[in-house]
């Protein structure tokens, strides 16, 4: 039987030993086979019929980056051509640090800075193993149980969500569509996963990083003003004291939990079509945010989905395809990353389940925060 490859592996040969470490490594944990050229190209014939034909294959590109990339020659380079094909073919390229040499701007151009990681850290390879689960679909046994973690005497729940398939966004554009938008409807089809049954509160916040950045300060209240980019700092440190795996839900996992996932009515907003009953919204926030958990839940009995604060997720922006779609993890290449679900600021149709935004990793907002999943 022909052997499925999942990985390409892009390198320099005076890398060879490390790399190959990386990828038994990447093999054992992920129980799947990396394409990795051990013998060397010769001619551009030869590249061809054996490098394309591979990264056609793959459903990923592994970019190790090390010294040897230093004054390469750009049209000439096999790494670089492996590369520029891998984007023509639309293919997620992650860019691998081997060592202390620096991206240059050739390659953060093209991939962006935000696929750039540094596997010499343990703690990130670890991130990057459970970024390849999720890219490439492969499943993890969940027990289908709530979790009830302790963060110093803090006691957050995550919340099981049993994985099904529904009808992601809206089957019509509304009436003035934005380019970046709800339409069209595609059937997305997703694992089991966890998600926390409220947001991420100040009080959770301080007992992780030890300051309060937010402008309405109550630990009761959910946690603003803070970028993407902190959520990814503050997401490191909680998983180094629990040993867990919290990320960012992604944009399609948000969504299917904000509709109650198989439990779901077909509200227009998360648990109700009375908003009131729900969630702080313009109407009724007096204009701050407030404690979680005190509007009713939605079916699966998370708070908060619609207003309050508006809620970071993992993806970067990108325009819905109308396929079917297994897992998704939003664009390759994006403007920004994704944010849902309304806030105490919020409009009655800015709160819809379907609204999407998207903003810098760097913005931050007093209407901004974000929940976990697992």
């Amino acid at each position: 039987m022909e052997t499925k490859y999942r990985i390409f592996v892009s390198y320099k040969r005076n890398n060879k030993d490390q790399v190959l470490s990386i990828v038994q490594s990447i093999e054992l944990q992920l129980g799947l086979k990396c394409w990795i050229d051990l013998t060397g190209i010769e001619s551009m014939a030869q590249f061809a019929s054996k490098i394309c034909t591979a990264i056609d294959e793959c459903d990923i590109v592994l970019f190790m980056h090390s010294s040897e990339h230093r004054n390469i020659d750009y049209e000439h380079d096999w790494t670089i051509r492996e590369l520029s094909y891998a984007d023509q073919k639309h293919k997620r390229v992650v860019l691998l640090k081997l060592d202390e040499s620096l991206l240059d701007n050739y390659f953060l151009l093209m991939f962006g800075a935000q696929n750039y990681i540094d596997i010499r850290d343990s703690e990130r390879f670890e991130h990057l193993m459970s970024d390849l689960r999720v890219w490439l679909n492969i499943p993890i046994e969940l027990p289908q149980t709530d979790i009830i973690q302790d963060i110093d005497s803090l006691k957050f729940k995550m919340i099981f969500v049993e994985g099904g398939s529904f009808f992601m966004g809206k089957a019509t554009p509304p009436k003035k569509r934005a380019f970046f938008d709800e339409y069209p409807a595609h059937k997305v089809t997703l694992n089991d996963y966890y998600i926390g049954e409220s947001l991420v509160t100040q009080d959770l916040w301080k007992k992780v990083l030890g300051y309060n950045p937010s402008s309405s300060k109550n630990d009761t209240f959910p946690v603003e003003q803070v970028s993407w980019n902190d959520v990814q700092v503050f997401i490191r440190e909680l998983n180094m004291l629990t040993g867990r795996k919290f990320r960012l839900p992604t944009e399609a996992e948000w969504e299917y939990a904000a509709r109650g996932g198989k439990n779901g009515k077909g509200h227009c907003y998360s648990g109700s079509n009375n908003l009131d009953q729900i969630g702080w919204y313009a109407n009724n926030s007096n204009s701050k945010t407030h404690p979680v958990k005190i509007k009713n839940p939605n079916e699966l009995g998370l708070y908060d989905m619609t207003g309050n604060v508006e809620e970071w997720c993992q993806d970067l922006i990108g325009n819905y395809d109308i396929s079917p779609q297994v897992n998704p993890i939003g664009a390759i290449k994006g403007p920004g990353r994704v944010y849902r679900g309304g806030c105490y600021s919020s409009m009655k149709r800015t709160c819809q389940l379907t609204f999407r935004r998207y903003a810098s990793e760097k913005f931050s907002s007093p209407c901004l925060g974000f929940r976990l999943a697992l």
